[in-house]
């Protein structure tokens, strides 16, 4: 006897799973995001990557896209994401700075001196384009700095450091950048250029769990294996479950061992 075939609403929700995950991913990358102005494929893409799970970088990227394009669909968007402590921050600084201002002028009014109500606003004016420009150039190194990730995902490592040298060139204050580039140029046995990396991540973030493994990780390969011992003790110290430091000790000892011991 032949299973009975669903039917109505619930044929439906399983028609529109099938549908999701017979989803083409492949054709979905970052300078596609960048180019399509095809609002429902974008939509698709979104339904599909959240649907996938594996990709969070490149569905980010799919949502901010469609959020350019459709303001529905960027009022939909906004109205799930919690507004950050640093957001509500620069909101709070924001108003404060704006009443700092007015009481400025009342009182420059009441002492009478009205006509210097407006000084300084050109100076202003032109801070405020200066942060205007910041903020692209970092949403630009964002953007190549998630490109690089995929890269990474994708094992292209060459093309990863690309990325993630046009994302420092842009914004290089970011410790994570500089961490990631220095994994990249672990991977394509770079390690000289991957201790630079890390660190300079170290120096703008001290306690970088990740810079300070890819930096013993760079000692130990360019043979200085004090040093890579001193990282991962300093992660252990940190961590004292963190597995992998733990056997990259053992092996930087090991090595260590067999370099004083004469054969």
């Amino acid at each position: 006897m032949s299973s009975a075939q669903p039917k109505g609403p619930v044929k439906t929700i399983l028609d529109d799973r099938e549908k999701k995950i017979d989803y083409d991913l492949q054709k979905v990358d970052f300078d596609w995001v960048e180019k399509t102005e095809d609002r429902k494929e974008l939509g698709k893409a979104i339904e599909a990557l959240r649907e996938d799970g594996g990709f969070p970088d490149l569905l980010r990227a799919c949502e901010h896209r469609l959020a350019v394009l459709d303001p529905a669909f960027k009022r939909k968007l906004d109205s799930m994401k919690p507004v950050s402590y640093e957001a509500k921050r620069e909101i709070d600084n924001e108003i404060n700075s704006f009443f700092e201002d007015m009481n400025k002028v009342d009182r420059r009014l009441i002492n009478g001196r009205g006509d210097n109500v407006f000084e300084g606003q050109e100076n202003k004016q032109g801070r405020s384009n200066k942060s205007i420009e910041e903020f692209e150039r970092q949403k630009q190194a964002e953007n190549e700095r998630l490109k690089g990730n995929e890269c990474m995902k994708a094992k292209e490592f060459t093309d990863a450091i690309k990325c993630y040298g046009r994302a420092i060139e842009l914004h290089p204050e970011d410790a994570a950048t500089y961490s990631n580039r220095a994994l990249a140029y672990l991977k394509t046995k770079e390690y000289a250029r991957a201790l630079e990396d890390a660190d300079s991540a170290i120096k703008m973030k001290p306690d970088y769990i990740k810079a300070y493994h890819r930096r013993g990780k760079a000692y130990a390969s360019l043979n200085k294996l004090e040093l890579a011992i001193r990282d991962f003790q300093f992660i252990l110290e940190k961590e004292p479950n963190n597995k992998d430091a733990m056997q990259e000790v053992k092996n930087a000892r090991k090595k260590l061992e067999d370099k004083l011991v004469p054969t």
